[in-house]
Formats: C-alpha cells, structure tokens, sequence
C-alpha cells in the first residue's frame, strides 16, 4: 500500500508539472512587445485553466502579431487584456503608421494602380495573369526595359519600376507586407535608416533584373522590399546582445522568420513570371546596406569596425560591377524598343549608340 500510495503522489507531481509547463508555455507565447504599439500583454494563465482558454490565448496573440492596429483599434479580446489601450495610446499608434514612409509609399503605388486601371484598363489574365493592365500600359509608365535604358538613356527606369505592379494579385500582397513589416523596421530602425536600404535596394533590384532578365519588363517593390528582408539580418546580428531576457524568445522567433523566409524566397523566386534578379539582388544589397547603417550598434569596436568595412567593400563590389557588366555586356532583345498596344505600331529605328558603347 505504501508504494501505491508514492506511486500516486509521483503521478500528481507529473501531471502538477505537466500542466504548469502548459501555462508557461501558453504564458510566454501571449505576450507581444511591438514597436509601434508597445508591449502587448494578456492576464496570465492558471494552471487549472482548460485547453479552450489557453489556445483563446495563443490565437488572440497571434492575430495581435499579425495585424495590432486592427485587433487594438477594434478593442478585441479587450477583457483577456492585463493593460488596456487608451484613447491616446490608440491615436500615437495611428499616428506613427500615417506619418511613416512605409504608409505614404503604399498610398503612392495604391493611387498608380488605379490610375493605370483606369486609363488603360485591364486585360484577361491569359494575357496578364496578375490580373492587371496591359504590359504596354507598364512599359509606357516606367517598367524596367533595359534596351530603352541602354538605347535611349531612360536610367529612370531603374527607379520607376518600384511604384508600378503588375495586377491585383501582384500589389496587394506587396502592399500588405510593407504596411506590416515594413512600418516595423521603420519604427525600429528609424526613417531615414528604413528610406536608404528601401531605396538602394530597390535600384539593386532593377540592375540585376537587367543583367540577368534582360529581355522581360519588370515591375514590382518586392526588391525593395526583400532588401528590407534582407538588411534585418545584420541588424539582429548587431543587437543581439541587448535584447531584454523577456523578449530573448520573440527576437528568437524573428530571427528564424526573417531566415526562413530569405530561404523560401530562392526557390519561390523562379516561379513564371517572377523576378528572381531583383528578389536576390535586392536582398544581397540590403544585407551589404544593412551592414554599414547597423554597425554602430554594435557594442565592441572591433567587430563595428569589422561588419561596417565587410557591408562597404559588398557595396563596392557589387555596384560598379553590375552597372559595368550591363554597360558593356548586355545586349536586351531590341523588339522591347517598341512595345505598343494591338493591333500594333510603326516600328521606330533605334538611334545610332554612342561611339565607344
């Protein structure tokens, strides 16, 4: 009877310690430190407390993860809440999102969609499966095109294509991820840090579509948008160290987000009709990028000194590089001179290059 009555006890302890590791798990996963709306954080859980409320939990923060201004602005799980929002907390979050480049960007290529759907409408999506305007109406608004940039000295292009998308299918999702992640990493890194790697990276992108895409259009801020991926790695790498030990998990958690993501990308970048140049190129010059601007966060100076040299000679490498090869080594299809809408157009004599091109 006394080994029964230890067996029984040692069984209670388990099932004790079973289902209080369940609640720290449960505990660990419901709290949500963001940059925008501060820390995030639901009443803790008991250990009594059944399967339904703890996966309420998890759920409620992972909406919260996902998409705060929503779920905060609407007073969703409001009573799970251990801090609640207040009107003012409310109006500062809304304010930081309408006043960042990430918003004004995404409200820029929003308002040149519609323009393009409204002054040249849209095609079948046999023709366009993006279900977008007709790909004469992109080249006309600024797509990449490296025989125009290359014959007729439109370097604009390289810069344009980041305003204009495809289709529905192709802005949206764009769209989506830079209100999200990229206010994040504005807020984070700061404008002007967030406005640099965007843009850089988004040239990056053009330049390498026209290497190794030569005879396509492109358009899209995905580039941009994967050198923002790609400048959070250095980043991480830099603070490491000065995470919080309540946030060592989450910043974890991103860590592998942000890699697992730069992996899955490679392979998803060459489904048809998308750039894998720009995707790479721009994620390959935002981590160079990165390295430069986040060096000073780092706390030893050697290692500042080290990641800052390594980002500036990846700058210098690449960039020369590229615009040398694309100078002198590039040789687009010349029927992207004249891409014109049906039944088609008088076919215009490029001019004579330049003596030594």
């Amino acid at each position: 009877s006394l080994a029964m009555a230890y067996q029984l006890q040692r069984e209670e302890v388990e099932m004790f310690r079973e289902r209080n590791m369940r609640s720290r798990i449960a505990n660990t996963m419901c709290y949500v430190c963001d940059p925008i709306w501060g820390e995030v954080e639901f009443a803790p859980l008991n250990a009594d407390d059944g399967w339904a409320k703890r996966w309420l939990r998890i759920v409620a923060a992972s909406f919260f993860r996902e998409c705060p201004c929503c779920m905060i602005t609407c007073h969703c799980y409001r009573g799970h809440l251990k801090r609640k929002f207040t009107v003012n907390d409310i109006m500062r979050g809304w304010r930081i999102i309408i006043v960042s480049f990430s918003t004004f960007l995404a409200l820029v290529q929003l308002a040149i969609f519609v323009y393009t759907i409204l002054m040249y409408g849209m095609v079948p999506m046999k023709e366009n499966p993006m279900f977008g305007p007709p790909v004469y109406a992109l080249n006309i608004l600024g797509a990449k095109n490296a025989a125009r940039i290359l014959t007729y000295n439109e370097w604009w292009r390289l810069a344009t294509p980041m305003l204009l998308h495809g289709g529905w299918l192709h802005i949206l999702p764009n769209v989506l991820l830079q209100l999200r992640i990229g206010i994040v990493l504005e807020t984070t890194w700061g404008s002007t840090s967030w406005l640099v790697v965007y843009v850089i990276s988004g040239l990056y992108a053009s330049i390498c579509s026209c290497l190794l895409m030569k005879d396509n259009l492109s358009v899209g801020s995905s580039g941009a948008l994967c050198g923002l991926m790609g400048a959070w790695v250095p980043f991480m790498m830099a603070t490491w160290n000065q995470t919080l030990p309540r946030d060592i998990g989450q910043r974890n958690m991103q860590f592998f987000t942000v890699v697992t993501s730069i992996i899955l990308m490679v392979p998803l970048s060459f489904v048809p009709f998308v750039d894998f140049a720009a995707h790479i190129g721009g994620t390959v010059m935002g981590i160079a990028v990165g390295a430069i601007i986040f060096a000073g966060r780092l706390q030893t100076r050697n290692y500042k000194f080290l990641m800052r040299i390594a980002g500036i000679v990846g700058v210098l490498l690449l960039l020369p590089f590229s615009l040398y090869w694309f100078l002198e080594h590039t040789k687009p299809n010349g029927s992207l001179l004249n891409i014109c809408p049906p039944p088609g157009c008088r076919i215009t004599p490029a001019p004579t290059p330049a003596p030594g091109r």
